[in-house]
Order: structure tokens, then sequence, then C-alpha cells
């Protein structure tokens, strides 16, 4: 892996101005690369005009003071429900893995804020939770050692299935958020709709291919499921860190 030690001010300046264009992609894994849903995103995509376009939008829509306070009712009523959920579970004399609970929780409270709807209340198969399981796998799959990041010529053979299994389940994942956005596509057609609050994905549409032909500055369908999946994964790293830090203490 190839590291730079940026050791003054003057040097960092010079990097992130100047010559921020040859440092800022990241190298990404074989398992990352599936349904090339890493053009998509601001953690993945390369930079340039639609990286701009998405972080403007996140910025500008999703991380300002007014957004926080307009969900901070929402915020409290899914924490008020896993303290009820932890009650009747104390009630009735049974364990309840506190971490599980609270990530549960805020990966519940991401579904409201993007979909205003439970994590159960979205299009899915016959398993409820089949959205959060899907989702729970993929940081799994990209973190396994592939020798297709360390002998690229073996890449098209993916030896280990793992470009197979990433790309099975990310397919499954889009189908569920599509879906979704399909429903929403329909309630939107609603006149009652407009005095409704917009949560995310109403931002995503609202600029689904509205600057014209300048298709840098548009947002496709993918790219809209993208954002949305892509959203989740910092949840699930977060959860996964504290997993690695309570057993080796």
């Amino acid at each position: 892996m190839k590291t730079i030690a940026v050791q003054s001010s003057e040097a960092a300046k010079e990097l992130f101005k100047i010559h921020d264009l040859f440092f800022v992609d990241r190298k990404l894994n074989d398992a990352m690369k599936c349904c090339e849903m890493y053009k998509s995103t601001m953690a993945t995509g390369t930079y340039g005009p639609h990286w701009k376009m998405l972080r403007r939008l996140c910025n500008y829509e999703l991380f300002t003071n007014k957004r926080m306070n307009e969900t901070a009712s929402l915020r409290r009523k899914c924490a008020d429900n896993m303290i009820n959920q932890v009650r009747e579970e104390a009630q009735k004399c049974v364990s309840v893995d506190v971490a599980e609970v609270v990530f549960l929780m805020a990966f519940n409270l991401q579904c409201q804020l993007i979909f205003s709807c439970d994590i159960n209340e979205l299009p899915r198969g016959g398993d409820k939770m089949e959205f959060f399981k899907l989702i729970s796998i993929i940081p799994e799959l990209s973190g396994i050692p592939n020798i297709s990041d360390f002998f690229p010529s073996l890449r098209r053979f993916d030896l280990q299935g793992i470009r197979r299994k990433t790309t099975k389940t990310l397919e499954r994942i889009l189908g569920i958020i599509s879906a979704a956005v399909e429903q929403r596509l329909e309630d939107r057609k609603n006149v009652d709709w407009e005095n409704r609050r917009k949560d995310f994905l109403d931002v995503l549409l609202d600029h689904e291919g509205r600057n014209g032909n300048d298709e840098q500055e548009n947002l496709s369908r993918k790219d809209i499921c993208a954002v949305i999946a892509v959203s989740f994964y910092p949840l699930l790293v977060h959860h996964y860190y504290l997993q690695i830090e309570e057993i080796l203490g």
C-alpha cells in the first residue's frame, strides 16, 4: 500500500488545493466494483462534476441544522420504541443484547429518514428483515481477503466466488430499493402528497434528470438506488468496530 505523509501546513495546502485530482480517488477492491455501484456514490465515486453534485446535494439537503431539527421528533420516536421493546423483554425476564437493539434502532431510523417507513414495511420477499440481512452481508464480502486483488490476472476467474456472491446480493438490494422508489413515484401522483414532509428519497427524486442535457449533473435511477444503499454502510462499519473492540478488549 502506498502512503503519503504530509508534514507541514504548506504541503497540505498544495496537496489538497493544487494537486487534489491526483490523490482524491481511492483504490477499490474487486468486490466493491460489482454492479458498478461505486461510480454513483461519494464514498467510492471518481472525483469530478458528478461527485461534486452528490456532495452538494447531501450538504444542503441532508447534513443541515434545518434537516436535523425537522427529524428530531422522528429520532425521539425511534428511541422511545427501542426503550419500550427493552422494557417488554425485561418484563418477560428475557436477556437483551443492548448493542444489537441499539444497532437495529439506528438502522430503522435510517429507513425512516430515507423512506418514511419502518424496515419491515419495505418491499420484500418472505422475510420481513431481508433488506437488513442483505445490507449486512456486503461489508463482510468486501472485507474478505481476495486473491483477485493481489493477482489481477486471476480476477476474471473469480476463484473464491466473492464477486459472484457480492453481485447476487447487490442485485437483491437494488431490487428492493428500486421497488420502494417505484412505489414512491406512484404515491407522489396523489395530490395530498405535496403537503407532507419530504424525506431523503423525495429529495433524490426531485433531482432526477432535472438539469437537462448535462449528464454529469443528473441523477439517474441507478444513482438514486446506489446512494440509498451506501448510506447504510457507515452504521454497519461502526457496529462491526464495536464488536471487534468488545472481543479484543
